[in-house]
């Protein structure tokens, strides 16, 4: 096959002789590939300064190395429909309203954009946390939870972060199908029998009277139990009942006897909702009249250089968070003894070691969208396996998407579809 049959069978859903190449190039890594197989290639500037010519030929030059690299396609985009903002040399404005700012990279984030008190939002439609689930059941939408990545690699199932500054791990989608065929998968997918996970291959099974599986509808009054069985990558943290929005129940695989020498300190949030959303959480900590023995990192992506380096007293790091969660987990060689005291731009708190127990304390940052630091203890050795049931109460009238969310400490999470109780 050639690169054009190849991607129309796949379009097609029949199979290939192979699974298709293809990759996504911005402007700049059109440009800089470009020149290793071509001299004549325009050089780089904000989209919208670029004339029709420069376009086409910035295309040529991308089909060109398309060709060397043997890929069967390629996504790249150049902006279009902006006009630029006078007397401003790199904001720009839509037919919406968005005003953009161009990066020193020639990419368009946006700044600004037509809503700047509650009466804008008369003229605009609803769209909102629509596609979120907790959006979704505040519209009473019956949904599925799944998991994904945005990942352009073409690397399904291993959407590890491939570079320095990435915020984030590919999600993953476990299916619960009869046989594992495109029609079985798909028709499992609609009746909502799926759960996500944020990239570890966690098992998680959720049965309403050990029969009924996620995403089933059903009468209150067959609604008694709620099942739950979790075979985790890591020792589990957490798993909460919820049912919408509100966490009804949570339970841990361990009980404030079990608690040991090791603290878990976590930071989280997002800078923005669009696309400038890392926020950063550089800092450091001190241990004084305790040493530390060990240490795990969570959520510490692209580790091409040292980001966290420590002693048995100290330790320092980079990190950013993209609305997750990073952290670290401190083995101490004392259990209750000394004190923490941790720094960063945001947040900075000093506490007694003994005081760190079975409770999370949380410390708010003094910016960002839902941005805080918090600190608690785990226990001397978790489980990752555990089951358990709940007992469905305090149904409230219409639809009860009731479903589990699961922690594990090394900061990876799954979220059931939920299974509808129609209330009366």
């Amino acid at each position: 096959m050639n690169h054009r049959e190849r991607i129309m069978t796949v379009l097609k859903l029949e199979e290939p002789d192979r699974v298709p190449y293809f990759d996504y190039f911005d402007v700049e890594s059109v440009i800089k590939m470009g020149r290793l197989f071509q001299d004549d290639v325009p050089e780089l500037k904000y989209d919208i300064d670029y004339s029709l010519d420069e376009v086409y030929r910035l295309y040529e030059v991308q089909f060109s190395f398309m060709k060397e690299l043997d890929l069967d396609a390629m996504y790249q985009g150049f902006s279009s429909g902006e006009e630029r903002i006078p007397g401003s040399n790199d904001l720009m404005k839509n037919r919406y309203g968005i005003v953009y700012q161009m990066s020193p990279h020639g990419e368009p984030f946006a700044v600004d954009g037509p809503v700047h008190d509650p009466s804008d939002l008369k003229s605009l439609p609803t769209l909102g946390d629509r596609y979120r689930h907790p959006g979704s059941f505040r519209r009473n939408m019956r949904v599925a939870i799944v998991g994904n990545s945005d990942d352009f690699r073409d690397r399904p199932g291993a959407s590890y972060p491939a570079s320095d500054w990435a915020g984030g791990y590919g999600g993953l989608t476990g299916i619960f199908a009869e046989k594992l065929d495109r029609d079985s998968i798909w028709k499992a997918i609609k009746a909502r029998h799926c759960y996500a996970t944020s990239g570890a291959r966690i098992f998680l099974q959720v049965l309403m009277n050990d029969a009924l599986p996620m995403g089933r509808v059903i009468n209150h009054s067959r609604a008694q139990t709620l099942s739950v069985r979790v075979a985790g990558t890591a020792p589990l943290e957490r798993i909460e009942v919820r049912n919408g929005i509100e966490v009804v129940q949570t339970i841990r695989p361990y009980t404030a006897d079990d608690l040991g020498h090791r603290i878990k300190i976590i930071w989280n949030g997002a800078a923005s909702r669009g696309r400038g959303l890392k926020f950063k959480w550089d800092g450091n900590l001190r241990i004084l009249g305790n040493l530390i023995r060990n240490h795990a990192l969570v959520n510490f992506y692209g580790m091409q250089r040292e980001r966290f380096k420590r002693d048995e007293n100290q330790a320092e790091w980079e990190s950013t968070t993209a609305g997750g969660n990073a952290g670290v987990i401190l083995e101490l060689e004392e259990k209750a003894e000394g004190t923490l005291e941790v720094t960063t731009e945001n947040v900075a708190f000093q506490i007694p070691i003994e005081d760190i127990g079975f409770k999370t304390k949380k410390y708010p940052a003094k910016k960002g969208i839902d941005a805080w630091m918090s600190i608690y203890r785990l226990p001397e050795k978790g489980v990752s396996d555990y089951q358990f049931s709940w007992k469905v109460k305090a149904l409230k009238k219409g639809d009860n998407p009731l479903y589990v969310y699961v922690v594990q400490e090394d900061g990876h999470r799954a979220w059931s579809s939920p299974i509808y109780v129609v209330g009366k």
